[in-house]
């Protein structure tokens, strides 16, 4: 098996869409996350020409699209906001393949045991569910994001709607925050993972950085993934040698060859984008 891409999440460039492709690829990454929730891309009123235009302006940069997330924050736990969420979700899902992705992220938010009886566990469900199927029609894949403790909880729930088209999105920094095992996570979901993503690795102390990353990443493939890391960070325009450290990093963790010399700056520390 050879080396994993490396990507980012461009919403986390903190350059807008097309500005942070670019700098993605100036920085040396493979593949690029984008956010139809929180950033500018508004896939679901984006023409059918933009969709495939911005396609076309991602691969013309030598990245393809690793993943587009619908994540909404406050998850899928509502009934009632679940139907709002879920046709938005669906929109998302029909345009993907038309910008290039074939994965789409939700978050479900924390679930309890199926056999709890909790009204959340089962509104999670239900929309998961309906999503897949508008997944599967469309030949695009679902993942969940798994960034809580109680993440066993998770697991049986997906394994539960029985898809191919549902897996997992892991976030072993984040199921760490929450007090539980990234290692123990990546093993779990290894198999039904469809997109990761690295939340600090390397460089400055932080409180990711005892996450033992080269077993996660040993445990995933060993699952059979062959797909993205997905770097994801709030950074500033200061913080922009952090993360050419971090890709260094990355290309370690996904056995790949070290990271190009990092691009040239101007004198107040930016990256220089090239238009």
């Amino acid at each position: 098996m050879g080396p994993l891409a490396c990507g980012v999440v461009v919403d986390d460039l903190g350059a807008g869409v097309r500005a942070g492709i670019l700098r993605a690829a100036t920085l040396g990454f493979d593949c690029v996350q984008l956010s139809c929730v929180h950033g500018e891309l508004q896939l679901g009123s984006l023409s059918e020409s933009a969709r495939r235009g911005l396609r076309k302006f991602i691969a013309d940069r030598g990245l393809c699209l690793s993943a587009i997330s619908a994540a909404y924050p406050q998850g899928l736990r509502d009934p009632d906001a679940n139907d709002r969420i879920v046709p938005a979700v669906c929109t998302f899902i029909r345009n993907a393949r038309d910008v290039g992705a074939t994965i789409v992220t939700v978050r479900p938010g924390r679930v309890l045991s199926l056999a709890s009886g909790d009204r959340g566990t089962r509104a999670v469900r239900e929309a998961l569910v309906d999503l897949t199927t508008c997944a599967d029609a469309h030949g695009v894949l679902l993942a969940a994001d798994v960034m809580t403790a109680d993440a066993v909880h998770l697991h049986g729930l997906l394994m539960s709607v029985a898809s191919e088209a549902l897996g997992a999105n892991l976030d072993p920094g984040l199921v760490k925050a929450d007090g539980g095992s990234a290692l123990a996570a990546a093993r779990l979901f290894g198999a039904i993972v469809q997109h990761v993503q690295v939340r600090q690795c390397g460089g400055t102390t932080t409180l990711y950085d005892d996450i033992p990353w080269n077993e996660c990443v040993a445990a995933l493939r060993d699952a059979g993934y062959c797909g993205c890391l997905s770097l994801a960070r709030r950074p500033t325009a200061a913080r922009i040698e952090a993360i050419e450290e971090r890709v260094a990093t990355l290309r370690a963790m996904a056995g790949g060859v070290p990271a190009a010399p990092p691009p040239e700056k101007t004198g107040t520390g930016e990256i220089q984008v090239p238009t």
